[in-house]
């Protein structure tokens, strides 16, 4: 039996060996011909929808993909929807067939794509023969919060290629200048010396149908609006919440989050609170925009405890309703949302309760702040986005 075991754990390793072999048999030849060396006169905008396409389809990421290529059909902008596969090049979403570029079309893919991560040698190729090569980098939170992810090592493989294009957008002038830092450790040898950065605000542009209207006695409602992961701070939400309930404040806490990729003692939390659909809700399982829009209307305040965020799109939809927001004092937060949040700092649960409580006494002497943030309509942030990409000019100013 033993021996049995360790024939096929020799087997095993041997077919390993031969299909990494195999791979990089292939991968260099095909990364050589995936370029046409003429020009094919109708530039084609090539879209990396990867993630989304397999079916991510709610979170933050997806939703400025989708509301992207919505936007690129409004504008009627000649793209293909196109997926990564690891070591294999491109194929395009509609047929599934592999692409080929011509050497005066543009890759863009403002998707989180780990599978480019593999694909550096088609990256130099396509930069090589006239393809420029433009990423969205949405934040660097895996490295400055390893112990929150399990792919460290691949982000940085996919990161890196990013340096080698033509250009980086961001979606604020913190994860710029944090791409800018990033981009000084690395040899010049790996960064493109004419590399482009710059940075287009996302957008926001929910529409609410029938809300339900919220009578003076029902108790305060707040919101928060992101994947139910460690960076975010559910465990002090909770745990703030459980505080104002034992004090006797009406307040209920509503979280609209998908459960993230690690398994969280949160959940279990959530899951078994007693408060669980009385004074706690949880919308695990996804929401429509039309019913998202609904809870920014009936809600109080939003909250917003992550760590760390590239953006924060709850603050800006939040904003788009006029409701406040409570927000650890972060430096994106501080740059989107500026003077006109409620700021909190500190792990514990009492940090974030003392600032909820500071919010109700402000809102029963009737002297609530309400958010004034920078952000665009999704199209303002496709058009300025296609200002670097596809026309070939910078965004310049901010939104």
């Amino acid at each position: 039996m033993k021996v049995k075991k360790n024939l096929k754990k020799v087997y095993e390793f041997f077919r390993n060996i031969a299909g990494l072999a195999i791979k990089a048999a292939l991968y260099y030849p095909r990364a050589l011909t995936i370029v046409s060396g003429i020009d094919s006169g109708c530039r084609t905008l090539y879209v990396d929808v990867t993630c989304t396409f397999f079916g991510n389809e709610k979170g933050g990421v997806p939703r400025v993909v989708n509301k992207f290529c919505e936007n690129l059909k409004k504008l009627n902008v000649n793209h293909r929807l196109i997926y990564t596969k690891a070591y294999k090049g491109f194929f395009s979403c509609e047929d599934k067939k592999r692409v080929k570029f011509f050497s005066n079309d543009v890759f863009f893919c403002p998707d989180f794509s780990l599978e480019a991560a593999y694909n550096r040698a088609f990256f130099k190729v396509m930069m090589k023969k006239g393809v420029n090569v433009y990423f969205f980098l949405h934040d660097l939170i895996p490295l400055h919060f390893p112990q929150f992810y399990d792919w460290v090592d691949v982000f940085r493989k996919y990161l890196d290629n990013m340096f080698i294009g033509a250009g980086i957008i961001t979606n604020s002038k913190a994860v710029m200048s944090d791409a800018k830092a990033y981009m000084q450790q690395l040899s010049k040898r790996f960064v493109n010396p004419n590399i482009v950065f710059d940075y287009a605000y996302l957008g926001c542009d929910l529409v609410s149908k029938n809300p339900k209207t919220k009578s003076a006695n029902e108790p305060l409602e707040f919101l928060m609006v992101s994947t139910v992961e460690p960076r975010k701070k559910y465990d002090q939400a909770l745990q703030a919440f459980e505080i104002l309930w034992k004090k006797g404040l009406d307040v209920n806490l509503r979280i609209v989050g998908r459960p993230g990729w690690k398994k969280l003692d949160v959940f279990n939390l959530l899951d078994n609170h007693p408060e669980l659909n009385k004074r706690l809700f949880w919308y695990k399982n996804g929401i429509s925009d039309h019913e998202l829009a609904n809870l920014y209307k009936q809600c109080d305040a939003v909250i917003f405890a992550s760590l760390e965020e590239g953006y924060g799109l709850a603050v800006v939809e939040a904003a788009r309703y006029n409701k406040p927001v409570i927000l650890r004092d972060i430096p994106i937060f501080r740059e989107i949302a500026g003077d006109s949040a409620y700021y909190f700092c500190g792990m514990d649960g009492k940090d974030l309760s003392d600032a909820v409580e500071n919010f109700f006494e402000c809102k029963k002497a009737g002297d609530v702040k309400l958010p004034v943030v920078k952000s665009n309509s999704w199209q303002e942030f496709t058009s300025k986005v296609l200002d670097v990409i596809w026309r070939g000019k910078t965004i310049g100013e901010e939104a």
